[in-house]
């Protein structure tokens, strides 16, 4: 009785180890087989813009971004997706280039309402936000300004289209940010009567602060969003590991 006992036994504990190799070959398998990784870049909606009722005229130059943290959200067979990547990366607003990639892992399937979360904030010496360009005064003169945000700030986009994500085909997001209409409700009485700083229109939360409380609450609204495939994406704009990884202006 005891030796059958023993067997039974010897049996159990070798159906319990193979039992926990084989669930562990499957998850590893699983997660191998069902993440692909996606990235989100930043790059400025260069549409040009008039934005001033009085056909005075801001162009937007260039100008980066500091991104702390980006959240997506989507719908996957009808099952509401989470995914967030926390990174300090710089983004060029100009070129797209970043110092860091922003990427996220998803799960493979077909998604649909992307809802993109880009929370910007200060880091180290570096500001949320820096915009420079040109105000076009009454008379045609050119004067350069700056904008600088310091603070966090979060910006919202979405997206309607339908994605498949599989991993061949791992997307990229492209959140395309707007700032010359961040400046659409300032008036130019305000930029003819801003202060100078050694001749430029300095605006921040202590500088020409008429202007800034003008510009900020419309810094999370002016973004529209893109999914691509990624390989497409880098060779439709020439990116490759060096551009991919300048952070400078």
């Amino acid at each position: 009785m005891k030796t059958k006992k023993l067997e039974a036994m010897k049996r159990i504990a070798l159906f319990s180890v193979l039992f926990a190799m084989f669930l562990a070959m499957g998850l590893t398998s699983c997660n191998k087989d069902t993440e692909a990784t996606a990235s989100v870049t930043v790059v400025m909606d260069d549409e040009a813009q008039s934005l001033l009722k009085t056909m005075k005229t801001v162009t937007v130059d260039s100008g980066y971004v500091n991104i702390i943290a980006a959240e997506l959200q989507a719908k996957e067979d009808g099952e509401q997706k989470q995914y967030t990547a926390r990174v300090r990366s710089r983004v060029n607003l100009n070129s797209g280039a970043y110092d860091n990639p922003i990427e996220m892992e998803l799960m493979k399937g077909s998604y649909t309402d992307f809802k993109l979360a880009l929370t910007l904030d200060a880091v180290n010496d570096n500001p949320a936000i820096i915009v420079y360009g040109t105000y076009y005064d009454s008379e045609g003169t050119a004067v350069p300004f700056e904008f600088v945000y310091n603070d966090s700030i979060t910006i919202y986009t979405a997206l309607d289209s339908t994605y498949l994500v599989d991993e061949n085909d791992a997307p990229i997001f492209i959140a395309y940010v707007a700032p010359a209409k961040w400046f659409k409700e300032v008036s130019t009485d305000m930029l003819d009567n801003a202060t100078l700083y050694d001749g430029v229109i300095y605006v921040s939360d202590t500088s020409n602060v008429d202007i800034y409380n003008a510009v900020v609450p419309l810094i999370g609204k002016s973004c529209a969003l893109q999914a691509q495939n990624r390989y497409r994406w880098e060779q439709m704009n020439g990116m490759t590991d060096e551009t991919d990884n300048d952070g400078d202006n």
